[in-house]
């Protein structure tokens, strides 16, 4: 199996308070670039990888650096503003690390790495290298950054999967992600979908994704609240209650009974950049009354020993 050499994002997890920031700040960034002043300033811009390049339009460019407290240089070379693509000027950057978000469209694009191409999958893709071994993408941006985009476009989260007392799938708005990549003079794209397929055949998953929006839990030590899904699970392929993004349908998360696996077919080599573009929509389930979403819709808080053990696993695959 292929490793992925993309360099790992540090400050893991994002706390509440700073989660809460984060959506106001994206929103506000959301309304600026809307603006008809910023529209007329942001031409086109084609952006292509060669050194020294600038990353997409005028007034856009965010400059990396060695000391950027939002990214760990564990591969230098690998994270940078070098782009392979040319990124419209209705896609506005989002802080230091590679997200963009377009109003217009409702979507969100985040750059990424191919980290696997073959084997079984608990996710598809992951924050860094939080979970690198085990997905077929290590996103160059935190899941709470792709949440509170989500937000900022109008789509807050539903809520996770439970099992207690029976399962109940995730619940929220159904978020399709298409996954680009420059192969030679061309751009391909496909359905993240079909770059997963079901365990032991040749069928692509069938359904996109479900935004149930993770989980808080407090850390043991600190006692500071923690956004769960930048310890890994970004979009997940087996059903995790700390999932942002989730699957429609129950998925087993135990080693010999993963439902679903990689696509070789659909995936370019390891270590290919890749921009995901989420996609989100609101859902045709029956939306809950208020008094359901206020009682329902809150993030869970963990025990003590729990965030103790969430904590330890987070830092365990940051480390590798």
């Amino acid at each position: 199996m292929a490793s992925c050499t993309t360099a790992s994002l540090t400050g893991y997890p994002l706390s509440l308070m700073r989660f809460a920031i984060l959506i106001t700040t994206i929103s506000m960034a959301v309304q600026m670039a809307c603006s008809p002043a910023q529209a007329q300033q942001s031409p086109p811009t084609k952006v292509v990888e060669s050194p020294g390049n600038a990353v997409e339009s005028p007034g856009n460019a965010v400059e990396a650096s060695a000391n950027d407290e939002n990214i760990d240089f564990e591969d230098a070379p690998h994270l940078d503003n070098r782009q392979t693509v040319t990124i419209e000027a209705k896609w506005k950057r989002l802080g230091k690390n590679q997200i963009w978000i377009n109003h217009e469209d409702k979507q969100v694009m985040v750059r990424g790495r191919i980290c696997l191409q073959e084997g079984p999958l608990e996710m598809f893709a992951c924050p860094g290298t939080t979970k690198a071994h085990e997905s077929v993408i290590a996103s160059e941006a935190k899941a709470s950054e792709i949440h509170a985009s989500f937000e900022a476009l109008g789509f807050p989260p539903g809520k996770p999967v439970q099992w207690d007392p029976k399962y109940t799938p995730a619940e929220g708005p159904l978020v399709k992600i298409l996954v680009g990549w420059q192969e030679g003079d061309k751009f391909v794209q496909v359905n993240a979908r079909e770059m997963v397929k079901v365990s032991g055949t040749d069928k692509p998953m069938e359904k996109d994704w479900v935004f149930g929006g993770s989980q808080i839990y407090t850390d043991n030590v600190s006692g500071e609240k923690i956004y769960y899904a930048d310890s890994g699970e970004m979009v997940c392929l087996s059903n995790f209650s700390t999932a942002m993004l989730d699957v429609q349908i129950e998925s087993s998360d135990s080693a010999d009974g993963l439902l679903f696996e990689a696509n070789k077919e659909k995936i370019p080599p390891p270590n290919t950049k890749v921009y995901m573009i989420f996609i989100p929509r609101k859902s045709n389930v029956n939306p809950r009354t208020k008094a359901e979403a206020n009682t329902k819709a809150q993030p869970a808080e963990f025990s003590s020993e729990e965030a103790k053990d969430a904590k330890a696993k987070s830092d365990e695959s940051l480390a590798k």
